[in-house]
């Protein structure tokens, strides 16, 4: 089977190496591969500027807002924090690229969200999925996330799928 994206990737790939670029990644591939991969940097990090803000409702990404309004309306809570870097989280924050958002609300509302987003949650992604990380005041697997005892932290997987978080499935969990 050939996937034409990733047969131009691998022949200009090959170009870049000096090797025939015939989009085959055989021995000789391979070996480039990995000494590329050997001299590649262990750690990445973007300027804040990476991800500029979407012209979209809090800075999400387009696929995420209806999703984001949806869990608003479904749990009866408000965005706090959508893109940026303000709270200023985790250096992998999902906030810097448009992909998380902070709710806030009444603690009991706090709860049900975030035992709900628990329990469609995944890292890394597994079908039925919705979010990679969901931090709150509910008691999880690892107990209580520091730091976030009045709001529901919710991440997106980056190239998530476009899906309703209110499946029927989903909403019976609440």
């Amino acid at each position: 089977m050939r996937i034409e994206p990733l047969h131009a990737a691998v022949r200009s790939f090959q170009r870049s190496q000096g090797l025939m670029p015939d989009g085959i990644v055989g021995p000789v591939t391979w070996r480039a591969l990995r000494a590329a991969a050997a001299r590649a940097p262990r750690e990445f990090r973007f300027a804040r500027d990476e991800y500029q803000p979407q012209d979209t409702w809090m800075g999400l990404r387009p696929w995420i807002v209806p999703q984001a309004i949806g869990v608003c309306v479904r749990f009866g809570l408000e965005v706090s924090a959508g893109w940026g870097t303000h709270p200023p989280h985790a250096p992998r924050s999902d906030h810097r690229w448009g992909g998380a958002v902070d709710l806030v609300g009444p603690s009991d509302r706090l709860i049900r969200c975030n035992e709900w987003a628990e329990a469609v949650r995944a890292d890394p992604w597994r079908a039925g999925a919705v979010f990679r990380w969901v931090g709150g005041p509910a008691d999880d697997a690892t107990g209580r996330e520091p730091s976030h005892g009045d709001h529901v932290h919710l991440s997106w997987f980056r190239f998530g799928r476009r899906r309703r978080s209110f499946t029927p499935s989903a909403t019976r969990r609440c």
